[in-house]
This record gives structure tokens, C-alpha cells and sequence, in this order.
């Protein structure tokens, strides 16, 4: 999601679903329906866009813990009406990253919904000519370089990467909101996690001396925690680019790179 980049070249939809959006959107065109009245030709592909990151929403890398999920218009159908069954333009996202909710902490109201604020020189696009010439301020979990701004502190919290950079700085912070990637329930998961996968390493590490000389019981022990540190680090664990960032941080280990590399 905006923590891992996802590939829309993977998502091949079959001819017949190419022909039936093609007729929704010369409806929506000529003013014979609306978006919303053709929502089951976008819902056909919510399977195959779920595939694509094992279940987790582009956004947070939660898999339904939270809610259900839903396929979102990154640019929002109600503004961008040409792009509604254009599946380029689809995510993947849970409804607390996709819907209005109330923060618990802040009282604000969170979740994407309508919102795809632009920086405020550039211009909202009128038609696919012009749309790689917005400035979004929103992360997109398909660019290939947004994902990479987001980082994450060891108890759980969002933050940006490059907070030198106030235009970087700016999207992230937004994003964090707008995405509501700061939910308490959400940061929480994040925190146990990295407490989890700082036990292992804690305790794989003071086995590692022993695992160089030889001894077999030893190495048994060792191989199961860094099979658990494994498994999070694995894409289709949940919030496993965070896990990632987490034994980033111990990557001088001798034994923590091989991990990072498979």
C-alpha cells in the first residue's frame, strides 16, 4: 500500500469485463446513469485486486481486522467521473482507510472518502491528457515512489521519512490523516508486533555464538526464530513492510541480512 508499492500491470481484467465497463462508462458519459448506479462492474474486480496483496489493504496493510473492504477510486468518481470504471485507477482499502470514522483520539473525522486534496498550483485534471500534470498530495500505493516516503517508529506511530523535505513532509502527514494510518487500534497491532519480533531477534542473537560452533540443538532453537521473523517479513503477512522496518534496524547483525534478502 502506500507501504508497499503495488503493481497495476498484474491486474489483467478479461475482455468481457473490459466491454461492460467500456458500456457503463458511455452511460455515465452521455448522462444515462450515474457511477454509483453501476457499482457491481468495479465490485467484479474486488477479488482480483484483494489477490494482488493477499487480502491486505493498499493502505495500511491491515487484512479485515479492522473492516471490510471495499475497491476505492484512488481519484474519486464524484470528481473524476471519466476515470469511474477505468481499473487503474482502483484500490484496494478497508473502510477505516477508505470511509469517514471519528479518530478516537483527535475527535477528527478520518478515512479517504471524496477527498484527493492537490497541491495548490496544480490544476485538477479534466481528462487523461492532463493527469500527469496534477501534483496529488496522497500517497498512491501504484507509484512507485510514494511508498518509500512513509516510515514508522518503533511503537507503532506513522511518520515521514524525509521530514527535512516540507513537500515530502506535507504528503506524508496527510496521508497519515486523510488514511487515518494513526488509528490507535491500528498502531497498537503495529507496537506488538515490533515487541514480538524484537524478542526473537533478542534472543536468536544471544544463540548465534553458539550456532557457529557446531552445536545442533542449538541451531534448532535458532532456525525457529528466524523462521518467525521470516514469516512476518513474508508479503502476505499482515503489516509485513512494517516488520520490515523493524529488523531493518538490526541489519549490521550478520545473521539478520540473509532475512532481509530472501
Amino acid at each position: 500500500m502506500i507501504v508497499r508499492r503495488r503493481d497495476m500491470q498484474r491486474v489483467n481484467p478479461p475482455a468481457a469485463w473490459r466491454h461492460k465497463a467500456s458500456a457503463a462508462q458511455t452511460a455515465v458519459r452521455d448522462g444515462l446513469k450515474t457511477p454509483s448506479e453501476l457499482s457491481s462492474v468495479w465490485g467484479e474486480l474486488k477479488s482480483e485486486l484483494s489477490r494482488l496483496s493477499h487480502g491486505k489493504c493498499w493502505y495500511c496493510e491491515s487484512r479485515q481486522t479492522r473492516s471490510d473492504n471495499a475497491v476505492d477510486h484512488f481519484r474519486p468518481k464524484s470528481d473524476y467521473p471519466w476515470l469511474a470504471f477505468s481499473y487503474e485507477n482502483y484500490r484496494f482499502a478497508c473502510s477505516f482507510c477508505n470511509s469517514p470514522h471519528r479518530s478516537p483520539v483527535t475527535g477528527r473525522s478520518q478515512g479517504k472518502s471524496n477527498f484527493f486534496p492537490l497541491f495548490e498550483n496544480s490544476l485538477q485534471a479534466k481528462d487523461q491528457t492532463e493527469i500527469d500534470s496534477e501534483q496529488p498530495i496522497l500517497l498512491d500505493p501504484c507509484n512507485a515512489t510514494d511508498p518509500g516516503l512513509l516510515d514508522f517508529r518503533s511503537d507503532g506511530t506513522p511518520c515521514p521519512r524525509f521530514a527535512d523535505n516540507p513537500i515530502f513532509r506535507r504528503r506524508v502527514e496527510e496521508s497519515i490523516r486523510i488514511y487515518h494510518l494513526d488509528h490507535p487500534e491500528l498502531v497498537e497491532q503495529r507496537r506488538v508486533l515490533a515487541l514480538r519480533l524484537e524478542g526473537w531477534i533478542r534472543v536468536a542473537d544471544a544463540l548465534y555464538p553458539r550456532v557457529l560452533q557446531g552445536d545442533q540443538v542449538t541451531q534448532q532453537a535458532f532456525a525457529g526464530f528466524v523462521g518467525n521473523i521470516g514469516q512476518a517479513l513474508d508479503d502476505q503477512a499482515e503489516l509485513s513492510v512494517f516488520a520490515r522496518r523493524i529488523v531493518t534496524n538490526h541489519r549490521t547483525k550478520p545473521w539478520i541480512e540473509p532475512i532481509l534478502d530472501t
